[in-house]
């Protein structure tokens, strides 16, 4: 189980494969409670909705034959789930909008690649943690560009999408069997 939460930890976390939420890391600023505060909404929000979907798809939809409408029941879901908790927290107004398009992309991920309810909240953890390590980077990242900035150089955000694309390329240019081609 510690190679799957691995796996969707680094290889391939949602954040970095897919590119979700690459947008509202550059441009997200929080302080320490307000950050942990969205990683365990995001957890609550995630894990409830992806157990909950997934006891749905096993009795019910599997059963019935009608799998296919998956992702409309985990969309009910995740919004009712995410409306209960915004309105337990009172945390303004209820808007889905960034805040919630990568734990419904994790929800969907850890249903459509999980086999058991224990790898699904495995697929969950793991993808949520992923967006907040990056997250961890990108703060590490900024503050170490804002010691450096000066008035006729890049403008921070430009640098921040190069440093990024260049963290990915480093994590994902390991797969390089292409170049044994004439070995095979």
């Amino acid at each position: 189980m510690i190679n799957l939460f691995l796996y969707y930890l680094f290889s391939s976390s949602i954040v970095l494969y897919y590119g979700t939420g690459i947008n509202r890391i550059i441009t997200l600023k929080k302080n320490k409670t307000a950050f942990i505060m969205s990683i365990l909404k995001a957890l609550l929000i995630t894990v409830s909705s992806s157990v909950i979907s997934y006891l749905i798809n096993i009795f019910i939809l599997i059963p019935l034959g009608i799998l296919s409408i998956f992702p409309f029941i985990t969309a009910l879901f995740f919004i009712s789930i995410s409306f209960c908790l915004h309105s337990l927290l009172k945390t303004g107004s209820f808007d889905l909008g960034e805040d919630y398009v990568l734990p419904f992309m994790v929800v969907l991920m850890s249903l459509n690649e999980g086999f058991s309810l224990v790898s699904v909240i495995l697929i969950n953890f793991s993808g949520v943690l992923s967006f907040y390590l990056l997250l961890l980077l990108v703060f590490a990242l900024r503050r170490r560009f804002s010691l450096y900035q000066n008035e006729k150089g890049f403008k921070p955000y430009f640098v921040m999408l190069i440093s990024i694309s260049v963290i990915f390329i480093a994590l994902y240019c390991t797969n390089v069997s292409w170049l044994a081609l004439d070995l095979y």
